[in-house]
């Protein structure tokens, strides 16, 4: 498989890589898959909504599985998340009245933790639901930024609104799509 193969469950293209991170990226096309394999995540990410940023589109048969690909995806992008031990939890638990404004506060706050506390995450455990507002509760599983052990991505800066969405399906599965500032 090399850079810009297209098949049903994974699309990546490297071109829009910058040049230094292209060895690293191809070499994460084959991680991404394998992990997609073995863990039914469902995640990929997509060409032509942006230029110089990233994007991804996640899905799941609820909103707390959409959540965790979403999550998944977010995280793949800044290391390979195989070379990320799941040594150091974290909890976290958020409101929001409107779901998307939840995963993106969600997402927000990955980012954040990379950057305040260099941690990065590879294993979620999540439960969303809605009662009066949508709620989210999270174990997040991971270790701190080391590049002597972990394979590094790109450093993801933000989650941003543009070409934002979050919709239920007819099969009332979930599905996001979301674009990352580099």
């Amino acid at each position: 498989m090399t850079a810009g193969t297209t098949d049903a469950a994974f699309r990546f293209h490297a071109r829009h890589l910058p040049r230094q991170l292209h060895k690293i990226s191809r070499a994460q096309i084959f991680i991404y898959r394998r992990w997609e394999n073995e863990h039914m995540t469902t995640f990929r990410y997509l060409e032509g909504i942006t230029e110089a940023d990233y994007a991804f589109e996640a899905s799941g048969k609820d909103l707390s599985e959409m959540f965790t690909n979403a999550a998944l995806a977010t995280e793949g992008l800044m290391a390979d998340l195989k070379t990320i031990k799941p040594i150091k939890k974290k909890t976290l638990g958020l409101t929001n009245e409107d779901v998307g404004k939840l995963l993106h506060e969600f997402l927000e706050e990955l980012v954040f933790l990379k950057d305040a506390e260099t941690l990065l995450f590879s294993k979620f455990k999540l439960d969303v639901k809605k009662e009066k507002v949508y709620m989210l509760s999270a174990e997040l599983l991971g270790d701190n930024i080391d590049a002597t052990k972990q394979h590094l991505g790109i450093d993801v800066k933000a989650i941003t609104l543009h070409e934002f969405k979050v919709e239920q399906l007819k099969d009332k599965s979930w599905r996001c799509q979301v674009v990352v500032d580099v």
